[in-house]
């Protein structure tokens, strides 16, 4: 059965995917602290416009994941402005380092490591919520780290290795 919140999984895993290519296509070009600043920016401004857009529709939703674009917005309490102060923090160095990454190595090095986001969204999960996932998100996080180790291993076949460039201490595939 088709659910319309499910769109906004693939729209993000669409989003995430061109971010990546540019960032790797702005990378020969751009410090990795000019491409933070500017992806930073455009998260913010876009938030705010979807949230200025979907905040004022006065439509009912029966999905959960829907119901959550279309609630009212709330002014954060004052205590909760520190939170989002070091998550503001916290995303930037993410930013930063992500960008770097994807501009010293080819994506196929990098993103494999990406996936240790997998293990410690479950541990926060249950840490903080004290939830963990269901036998349909095990099946769907095996998937995503099947195919992260098939690429590695694609890799690996493919004589292609990590090393470093003499002199400036930067990782590079060769």
């Amino acid at each position: 059965m088709f659910e319309p919140a499910a769109v906004l999984a693939l729209l993000a895993a669409i989003a995430y995917a061109i971010s990546i290519i540019t960032t790797r296509k702005l990378g020969k070009r751009t410090n990795g602290g000019s491409m933070t600043l500017f992806t930073l920016v455009f998260f913010i401004a876009a938030g705010a416009v979807l949230g200025l857009i979907f905040s004022n529709l006065q439509t009912e939703s029966p999905h959960p994941s829907l119901a959550f674009l279309y609630r009212e917005w709330a002014a954060p309490a004052p205590n909760d402005w520190l939170l989002l102060m070091a998550l503001g923090g916290i995303s930037g160095i993410g930013f930063l380092a992500l960008s770097q990454a994807y501009r010293l190595a080819e994506a196929s090095v990098v993103t494999p490591f990406e996936y240790t986001y997998l293990p410690w969204s479950v541990f926060w999960g249950w840490m903080i919520f004290g939830s963990l996932p269901g036998f349909t998100t095990w099946i769907g996080l095996s998937m995503i780290v099947g195919a992260g180790l098939l690429i590695v291993f694609r890799e690996a076949v493919m004589g292609r290795r990590v090393g470093r460039r003499k002199g400036l201490g930067i990782l590079r595939q060769r």
